[in-house]
């Protein structure tokens, strides 16, 4: 029984993550930069440490994306009328993506930029 609960577990999570990339253009351009910034660490040849650092950076906006989605459905779902505390919890949840995005942007700069230094110095 244990494994059929995993498996929907995991289903769900499958849909949830479907849901957000089909229905939520900020994920999809989160995926997009993942990837890009995936590639180019690759190619500027970062250590094991700043390929776990930006993964971990990386899976923090992703949760943050999704955590402001699903916030965002739910005060939909509870509150369809206008109410200012409706208003606030939706511009909590963008700070938390905004926050999440200005973060990886400073640990991005203090990543890539010295090694492409150290690259356009070896060149």
């Amino acid at each position: 029984m244990k494994n059929r609960s995993v498996f929907y577990s995991v289903r769900a999570a499958a849909r949830g993550l479907a849901y957000a990339y089909t229905h939520e253009r900020n994920f999809r351009l989160e995926v997009f930069s993942a990837i890009g910034a995936i590639v180019i660490l690759f190619l500027l040849q970062g250590s094991v440490g700043d390929f776990i650092v930006v993964f971990f950076v990386i899976t923090i906006i992703f949760l943050a994306e999704i955590v402001n989605t699903a916030l965002e459905r739910a005060v939909d779902i509870i509150k369809p009328h206008k109410h200012p505390y409706a208003r606030v919890i939706k511009d909590l949840s963008a700070a938390f993506v905004f926050m999440s995005a200005c973060s990886a942007g400073i640990i991005g700069f203090l990543i890539y930029i010295p090694l492409l230094v150290q690259r356009l110095h070896l060149l």
